[in-house]
């Protein structure tokens, strides 16, 4: 469907630039300007749709979260992602129309190549080159060579000469090459089928002019015209020596020319430019926000990711990523390496604790109960390549949430669903784990990892979180070797204060959580 959006913009512009044109130039003899302003502005109708101005706002945003909880669907997501039947038939019927169309420019090029091909070719001192063919036709041109049926030929009309010749020295053929393919790509819109015929007009009017330019008698080259007024034109990516703007061509030549000073008609494509530009500009909005602190939490439980020298529990140092994973009964895991999935786990096996950056798990992504995203200290973020995610917001109803934060864990810029439901979010390191926010739902995460796009995050409500009554917290906290209390550590300690955390058990069954600070 970008495909048609993109066209739809394209064809708004060419016919936006050709009525302007229409208005201010087309009456004007100034064919060289005009030649120029119409392929310009057609050129430009094709690449203004593709210089997006992005506008950056930051709104403050308060929130209150809950604890992090996902469940993502693959299913859904593809659902979501499947276009309708409408949209698809739309997409087959523009590229059945490009096929068409270009079909048919092909066509005839492969006529024309053939019949220079196969034609008596006469070599001019001026780089042309003459083809006479047994065909019955209009003198033609293409490229540098000019077509003659063998009367012509014999009776080599110098005005029809001057004429072809007009066609080649101006290069006509390479402006017909590019209004064939921009008509196959806009053949639905009936101002592109307007331009090609204006601007057919003036490679006529051009060829005129070099004909007078030359010496030929106005009048008697007016006579002419209305001679050769009968015949085959020839195909449609030649210059023909033809009668279809007849009537035009010898009006513009009896016309007195236009004052240099009406070039000014020309500036009318700066306004226009410039109004394309602002509405197709895109507005981002950034979201900052300030989530209420968890105090009913120990610092443990709210911290996102294991430090970078984390250590293990008592009884089991020494074990690798997978190990503790597997204690965590993490044991279907699917594990991201640098944020690329492994085939298995043995290149994460491999991995010692020092050896680890941190260690995301995420629950409930796509197929997966468990997903471990292991990120290692040699691991360069300035040279991977940035992930796009683009997905769907919706409640445990499977209805769609509008006005959901989505944003990068630890940052203070994010975005928005919009009134689908739907977010994209772009150049986001391979590192980085997003978080789902609303209102009076729980909080959801996940990971930008390869492999995740389009996914659909399902944020469940507070309310329905079924009551638990917390059990005695009988653990006693030790911060680099002092004894605090889960108040003091609560108050005074950020959970990106922290180095490492231990949890020791003593044989009353008691915990010890010994936290060590970065310093």
């Amino acid at each position: 469907m970008e495909i048609l959006v993109y066209q739809l913009k394209v064809g708004a512009l060419i016919a936006a630039f050709y009525m302007c044109y229409r208005l201010l130039l087309s009456r004007e003899t100034l064919h060289r300007l005009n030649r120029v302003v119409l392929l310009g502005t057609a050129a430009l109708s094709f690449i203004l749709p593709l210089c997006v101005v992005t506008l950056h706002r930051t709104v403050a945003v308060p929130v209150s979260v809950e604890s992090p909880m996902i469940r993502i669907s693959d299913g859904v997501a593809a659902a979501s992602a499947s276009m309708s039947l409408w949209q698809t038939v739309a997409v087959v019927v523009f590229w059945t129309g490009v096929a068409v169309t270009l079909g048919h420019t092909l066509l005839s090029l492969w006529h024309v190549v053939r019949m220079v091909s196969t034609g008596e070719q006469h070599p001019q001192a001026d780089g042309t080159v003459i083809v006479v063919t047994e065909r019955v036709m209009a003198p033609s041109s293409w490229m540098r060579y000019i077509l003659l049926s063998r009367a012509d030929y014999e009776r080599l009309d110098a005005a029809v000469l001057a004429h072809e010749r007009g066609h080649v020295a101006a290069r006509h053929s390479w402006d017909v090459l590019f209004t064939a393919v921009m008509t196959a790509m806009q053949w639905f819109n009936p101002a592109v089928w307007v331009l090609r015929a204006d601007l057919r007009a003036i490679h006529e009017y051009e060829a005129d002019k070099a004909v007078i330019r030359s010496g030929i008698d106005a009048r008697e080259y007016q006579y002419l015209l209305i001679r050769k007024s009968i015949g085959d034109g020839g195909y449609s990516v030649v210059n023909g020596f033809n009668h279809s703007t007849l009537k035009n061509r010898i009006t513009m030549m009896l016309q007195s020319k236009s004052p240099r000073a009406h070039s000014w008609k020309a500036l009318f494509v700066i306004p226009v430019a410039a109004l394309a530009v602002v509405v197709n500009a895109k507005t981002v909005t950034d979201y900052q926000y300030t989530p209420e602190r968890q105090t009913d939490k120990p610092v443990a439980a709210s911290r996102k990711k294991v430090g970078v020298k984390a250590m293990a529990p008592v009884g089991q140092q020494g074990k690798t990523a997978v190990d503790l994973a597997k204690n965590d009964k993490l044991n279907t895991a699917v594990y991201f390496l640098n944020g690329v999935r492994q085939k298995n786990d043995e290149q994460v096996k491999a991995l010692k604790p020092d050896d680890i950056k941190s260690m995301d798990v995420f629950k409930n992504v796509g197929d997966h109960k468990t997903t471990v995203s292991v990120i290692t200290n040699d691991f360069d973020e300035s040279k991977a390549p940035k992930v796009k995610v683009r997905g769907k917001v919706v409640d445990g109803d499977g209805k769609i949430v509008v006005g959901a934060i989505v944003k990068q864990s630890g940052t203070q810029v994010g975005t928005v669903t919009g009134l689908d439901g739907r977010f994209v979010m772009e150049d986001l390191p391979l590192s980085a784990s997003l978080e789902v926010m609303y209102v009076g739902f729980e909080t959801a995460r996940f990971a930008a990892l390869q492999g995740l796009d389009d996914v659909t995050v399902t944020v469940k409500k507070v309310m329905d979180k079924p009551a638990v009554a917390a059990p005695a917290d009988k653990a006693t906290y030790e911060v680099d070797g002092v004894q605090k209390s889960r108040e003091q550590v609560d108050a005074q300690l950020k959970p990106d204060k922290i180095e490492a955390i231990q949890i020791e058990k003593k044989a009353d069954g008691n915990k010890v959580v010994k936290i060590k600070t970065k310093k």
